[in-house]
């Protein structure tokens, strides 16, 4: 939680710092401010109510509703920095229907089953957040080569250099992706890649 904290206060300060930015970059930077916000909350949440220590289940409930938009704030945030405003719209319109399926799972359960114990209702959140936070993690890299190979096109030189940062932090983006859906079901698990998750972050 402290460092998702400390991303949030620093994304948060750096406006002070950096007064002379683009729209487009405010955006993005606002937008990594909400997912480090709700990455806290989560963790707050998770302390203090202890759904991670009642159950994995319960836990990984907790951790697809909060998890879900914030993977997408952070991707969109990335995706908004390379993409044109048709493709922008597309993956909005993913997301907004990714995070309300998995709303809708939530609330039909817990109307089904009375209770926070939903078994068909969990399984039905993690397909849908499986499936979303691959598209989260391969569609920015898509969309960054993309948008690479027709610059490259049109000014006829290498511009790998231009696009180095922007590809390390995609990359960082899509191992964490990758690793997510693999670790909020099992505590150990995530006792284990949890730290490495923290230092890719960093």
């Amino acid at each position: 939680m402290t460092v998702m904290a400390l991303m949030a206060l620093l994304l948060f300060s750096s406006r002070f710092f950096q007064p002379h930015t683009t729209l487009n970059y405010e955006k993005s930077r606002w937008l990594l401010f909400t997912a480090m916000l709700l990455a806290v909350v989560h963790y707050l949440l998770q302390i203090f109510l202890g759904f991670r220590a009642a159950s994995d289940e319960l836990g990984a409930l907790v951790n697809m509703l909060f998890y879900t938009p914030a993977v997408y704030l952070v991707s969109y945030a990335s995706l908004r920095m390379v993409s044109d405003r048709k493709h922008k719209r597309l993956y909005m319109l993913v997301g907004f229907v990714s995070v309300a399926l998995i709303l809708v799972c939530f609330v039909v359960g817990y109307i089904c089953y009375r209770s926070l114990n939903m078994p068909v209702a969990l399984r039905s959140m993690a397909v849908v957040f499986y499936i979303s936070v691959f598209y989260y993690a391969f569609y920015p890299l898509h969309e960054l080569f993309r948008v690479k190979q027709l610059v490259e096109n049109e000014t006829g030189g290498d511009i790998r250099q231009f696009f180095i940062y922007m590809r390390v932090g995609m990359a960082v983006l899509f191992m964490i992706c990758i690793t997510v859906p693999f670790v909020i079901f099992s505590l150990k698990v995530l006792s284990i890649f949890g730290p490495i998750i923290l230092v890719l972050l960093v």
